[in-house]
């Protein structure tokens, strides 16, 4: 199945591939961009890209997209780890805004459930420096106005209202930003149709 490439004068790029995904966000700094997707295509952009939204089938190549044979195959993502100051803190804003079930909740350490990945927090006195390129963990919902709207009603303050950030077809995919307590960028993300 082939990708498109999807060029939204200097505002984002994003790779959509022509199948049922799960989608990675990143930020990118504001200078010209390389990138190889992996089949031989590469990315050129002059630069002023602000972010970066890639689709990818983790079990099996899609869209031309290969894996390169390395001789060690990791396929199953497991954990995110994220710092936080304060896990009791961070546990009512994932627990009681996010609506994320407790797995385990020990001091310094807590995990959530969130499907096939656990979501950890791990407490830290000192934050790592957040730069251009640090990850987001964007979760799937069944309709991203919806989820807007729960999220600015239980008090998490959106960075901007959802948005596009990928098209295929007759639908589009449409996320919105928002931060934890600590500063860590999260995302709910669908797709709609484009009407």
């Amino acid at each position: 199945m082939p990708a498109t490439l999807v060029y939204e004068f200097s505002r984002q790029i994003d790779l959509v591939i022509r199948t049922p995904v799960a989608i990675v966000s990143m930020s990118l700094p504001t200078k010209p961009l390389e990138a190889d997707v992996g089949d031989g295509t590469s990315i050129h952009s002059p630069g002023k890209v602000r972010s970066f939204t890639l689709a990818l089938q983790a079990s099996q190549a899609v869209g031309g997209i290969m894996a390169t044979s390395t001789g060690l195959k990791l396929s199953t993502l497991s954990y995110v780890i994220i710092y936080v100051r304060d896990t009791e803190k961070s546990v009512v804003f994932y627990r009681d805004k996010l609506g994320m079930a407790v797995k385990v909740n020990d001091p310094g350490w807590v995990e959530l459930e969130t499907g096939a990945t656990t979501l950890a927090l791990h407490r830290t006195e000192s934050m790592p420096e957040v730069k251009d390129g640090h990850a987001c963990m964007v979760f799937n919902v069944d309709n991203v106005y919806e989820a807007a709207r729960a999220l600015k009603s239980s008090g998490v303050t959106l960075k901007e209202e959802p948005r596009k950030v990928c098209e295929e077809g007759d639908m589009v995919g449409m996320s919105a930003d928002f931060t934890d307590p600590d500063g860590n960028l999260l995302s709910v993300f669908s797709m709609v149709p484009k009407n």
